[in-house]
């Protein structure tokens, strides 16, 4: 199924933010329309060799609620995209509600997460391949809801061509803890992938439990993330996992327990790193306590390594979201960042907040530039406020394109709802 909409350019004016105004040109590429052609984007977009845009939507396929995996490229010779419904799943066969985007294997193919469905009915994990035109899927593996895991959460590439990803469930059974897995291709003479638990969280008030962003796979071997839940005050944990070299067990080291307000609460984003030892992520709620949400409004926080002959991990605010009663600024960053590696800044969404739509808001596209030479203040430029018409309510990570424009989705109105937006993909160019 084919389906084409023109491409709306929409000129950002500069506004006035808490930190800093900024303009930016913003594109929405293409605006979901609903079963049979997708909905309601939650998951990042990724880009394949042909430079494609690649992405999954959780809703809008011919069953209305099992979800999409779509292509869109640029028109020939005419304005405007065309997108193309490449996979419409099936919960009894390749799993529902694909919990991340496609994310490419390195060999061509996409792999991708399904919340739901598959043989054990815990989710699945599905290879997506393209032969002569045509495109096949293979689930590669089916959680079961017993020591790897059920209700896949994330998915990312790790080094060695590799992937690590976060789930509910796994080795303290249930399908409340979580769990780290590892995610490993077929050795030579096999077709079977490999799926292990790595660590499995313990919840309570020394370990955290819901592990929702994406886990960060380290070239030393550690892999560190996040959860949203439980620590000591119940808001959250950003931990460390490595691996023992004389058993292969691995083993926790839990690096921050959130505290809410003034400190973050609720971090559901993974991590994003430079080359010198910090990591920056965000916290769907926590900060301020004068934002006009009472638990917070969110916030953006640095995790710093400790250097030779330092204690521990340091962690900082470096903002908190205001969205006060003028609501100029953000509220709700539900996802992680991307980083700028030659200028450090740092690009994100939030649901909410913005000085369009009523109520919460429909969310920003927003920045955070480095403090200069000397300074400690980190200066936040809301880059551009969705109004509902050009998308609202981002949930997932910005994606830098080769282009030298950011992608994103948004969700729409209402989830899997057919009275308001459907959701769209929008790009912006700094």
């Amino acid at each position: 199924m084919k389906t084409s909409r023109p491409l709306h350019a929409l000129l950002l004016l500069s506004v006035v933010a808490p930190g800093s105004a900024a303009a930016a040109d913003f594109q929405v590429v293409y605006q979901f329309v609903g079963s049979p052609d997708g909905a309601r984007p939650t998951t990042p977009v990724s880009f394949g060799a042909d430079g494609a845009i690649y992405g999954t939507t959780p809703c809008g396929s011919s069953t209305e609620t099992a979800g999409v995996a779509f292509r869109i490229t640029r028109n020939q010779g005419a304005p405007g995209w065309t997108e193309t419904v490449i996979h419409s799943f099936d919960f009894q066969t390749d799993g529902g509600n694909p919990s991340t985007g496609l994310v490419p294997d390195g060999s061509g193919n996409f792999l991708f997460a399904t919340e739901q469905g598959g043989a054990d009915e815990g989710g699945a994990i599905v290879e997506l391949s393209e032969i002569d035109g045509a495109w096949s899927s293979q689930v590669v593996h089916n959680f079961a809801a017993t020591t790897d895991g059920a209700d896949p959460l994330s998915l990312a590439p790790a080094p060695g061509g590799s992937f690590v990803g976060g789930a509910l469930g796994g080795p303290n059974g249930g399908r409340g803890g979580g769990d780290v897995f590892s995610l490993v291709p077929p050795q030579p003479g096999s077709s079977s992938w490999t799926v292990t638990a790595l660590y499995g969280f313990q919840g309570g008030s020394t370990d955290g439990l819901v592990p929702e962003g994406a886990p960060l796979a380290r070239r030393s071997g550690a892999v560190l993330g996040t959860t949203a839940f439980c620590g000591p005050t119940q808001n959250g944990i950003v931990y460390r996992l490595t691996q023992d070299s004389a058993d292969g067990a691995w083993h926790e080291h839990v690096l921050h327990y959130f505290s809410g307000v003034p400190d973050g609460t609720v971090p559901y984003s993974s991590l994003v790193s430079d080359n010198q030892g910090h990591f920056f992520g965000t916290t769907e709620q926590g900060g301020s306590p004068g934002c006009r949400r009472e638990q917070g409004c969110g916030t953006v926080f640095e995790l710093t390594a400790p250097r030779p002959g330092q204690p521990g991990w340091k962690e900082q605010l470096i903002y908190a979201f205001a969205a006060g009663p003028v609501a100029t600024d953000g509220s709700i960053p539900m996802a992680g960042l991307i980083r700028d590696r030659k200028t450090g800044v740092l690009y994100g969404t939030t649901e909410q907040g913005g000085i369009k739509c009523s109520g919460a808001g429909c969310g920003t596209v927003f920045s955070l530039s480095p403090p200069a030479k000397g300074q400690t203040v980190w200066t936040e430029s809301v880059l551009h406020f969705f109004d509902g018409h050009d998308g609202a309510k981002p949930e997932a990570p910005l994606t830098a394109g080769r282009d030298g424009w950011l992608y994103g989705t948004t969700v729409g109105e209402h989830y899997c709802v057919t009275d308001k937006g459907m959701g769209d993909v929008f790009r912006i160019k700094l």
